[in-house]
């Protein structure tokens, strides 16, 4: 199996031996094909995978590998400068640094862990690698920690032991709480400035990019995504289409019930791409909307299952499959073009960088847990549902809603991005997070949580509600501004695909 982007270093004892085998995903318009993943100067090197949209300094003639390179290497080995200069930088990245100067190796992946990097202790030698071939597979392998940074003297003999150093923490969300809920003006200067962030975002995640290529949208029809559709298209050369990815699955518990052939792909995500597909075509006509209708039959399904499970490891739960497989279909690009008058003919997706709504919900308050918090005035620690508590909100309810949107964002970069970062990747592919974008994190951090959702509101109306504004007075999303959060196991149907009586817990057993 060839995996994408794969970095494996071995230290052994004194000795340090270095492998890659990699597929360029450098998006930079100056970078050739064959750019290297890897960087060596007078004993020191660099392993690296990612892209730093802000926080270093890169000429136009320069990717930024070397850029990143020469600035570590400056560092001489020093612990504290190495981490201020990487906690600055704005990105997705995973590095494996050496230092000469000091004889110690640096590891260490961005804050939010959106690029994979695990590593395995023995004691002979430490392994490396951002994806873990089968045959190396065993349990002590762990995911490289997002805040802290791991180095270890290759002078020193076995055992081999790590040190790990702190890195800054998460941002902090305001505490500020409401004054009045009738303060329109504040929402929508809230909306506005929530959308300046986005833009920014979203322009440098698409302006690095050469002219003839273009970006696909991970797309279920939802608000987050398709507010970023919109965003990209004011950045992507008129000339080039936009593709939406849109995965459905045929679901051996549900294909039952489709009443017709034709209706056999008509998940929930799929409804709602459609429906947005056309608001979206009314909105900016000009732009070439290629809905990629990707299905995936269940004997397809089945036979991937294995080659899904070795690329999200160590990952390995019920969940993680059934969020894991849908990113693998949807990211491969390979489906059905829906034309304009309903026809559709098989298409393969050409774009190399896809856009994700992901981090909309975390900081917008767009999960039930949320919604919990609020109405129980505590974070959410057990399942009881909001309506066993009805009451006017109180300072007690907003605090609790703030904890629980701080935790959120705080765990962030502990979640499965680097489960989803070796999936995609598998098919020589990256995808870019506009909403974890540092300026739209600092700002949403320092939005009043009011402004940001209110659960009073109810579903579809109160969660996500400066987005939810923004979209529909801002950007003309009537349709999309109004649609509910629904996950991706659920709209396009990967939940409980081989029994009933799965649990999302429940560790992924192969037959």
């Amino acid at each position: 199996m060839t995996l994408s982007g794969l970095i494996y270093a071995a230290l052994s004892m004194q000795e340090v031996q270095m492998h890659t085998n990699q597929t360029n995903l450098s998006m930079t318009a100056v970078v050739s094909e064959s750019t290297q993943l890897s960087y060596i100067s007078e004993g020191d090197w660099l392993l690296y995978n990612g892209e730093i949209f802000d926080g270093l300094e890169v000429e136009v003639s320069t990717n930024d590998g070397s850029a990143l390179f020469e600035r570590l290497v400056e560092c001489k080995g020093d612990a504290t400068c190495l981490v201020t200069m990487l906690d600055s930088l704005d990105g997705p990245f995973a590095v494996v640094f050496y230092s000469a100067a000091s004889q110690t190796v640096f590891c260490a992946r961005d804050p939010l862990g959106r690029r994979s990097l695990l590593v395995l202790v023995r004691q002979d030698c430490v392994l490396i690698t951002s994806c873990v071939p089968q045959h190396l597979q065993a349990k002590s392998w762990q995911e490289v920690p997002t805040d802290v940074i791991l180095t270890f003297d290759i002078q020193q003999r076995a055992p081999f032991t790590i040190t790990k150093i702190p890195r800054r923490g998460p941002t902090q969300i305001t505490t500020e709480l409401p004054i009045s809920l009738a303060a329109d003006t504040s929402l929508e200067q809230a909306a506005r400035a929530l959308l300046a962030s986005l833009r920014a975002a979203t322009r440098a995640r698409c302006t690095s990019l050469a002219r003839e290529r273009s970006v696909a949208i991970l797309f279920s029809g939802g608000l987050d995504c398709t507010t970023l559709a919109l965003l990209a298209d004011e950045y992507i050369h008129p000339s080039r289409p936009i593709d939406l990815l849109n995965v459905a699955f045929e679901n051996p518990r549900t294909v039952s019930l489709a009443k017709s052939a034709s209706r056999q792909w008509d998940v929930p995500d799929r409804l709602t791409g459609l429906a947005t597909l056309t608001e979206l075509r009314n909105r900016r006509p000009n732009r070439d909307w290629r809905f990629v209708a990707v299905n995936v039959p269940f004997a397809e399904y089945q036979s991937h299952v294995s080659t899904v499970l070795e690329l999200m490891f160590p990952s390995n739960s019920v969940m993680d499959l059934s969020i894991a497989i849908a990113l693998y279909f949807a990211s491969r690009g390979i489906g059905q073009l829906q034309a304009r008058d309903g026809s559709s003919q098989p298409y393969t997706s050409e774009s190399r960088v896809l856009l994700s709504g992901l981090g909309a919900d975390e900081q917008l308050g767009g999960y039930a847990r949320h919604r919990r918090a609020f109405d129980l005035g505590t974070i959410s620690q057990s399942p009881a549902e909001p309506s066993e508590r009805n009451h006017a909100s109180s300072k007690q309810d907003w605090l609790a809603l703030v904890q629980e949107l701080q935790l959120d964002l705080d765990r962030i970069g502990h979640r499965n991005l680097g489960r989803d970062d070796r999936v995609i990747s598998s098919h020589g592919k990256e995808v870019r997070f506009p909403f974890l974008a540092a300026n739209v994190i600092s700002a949403l951090a320092n939005t009043p949580v009011n402004l940001k959702c209110n659960p009073a509101l109810g579903p579809g109306i109160g969660d996500k509600l400066v987005l939810r504004y923004a979209a529909r007075e801002l950007l003309g999303l009537q349709h999309a501004s109004k649609l509910p959060k629904r996950a991706i196991q659920f709209g396009a149907r990967t939940a409980k695909m081989d029994s009933s009586k799965e649990q999302g817990h429940h560790v992924v057993v192969q037959q």
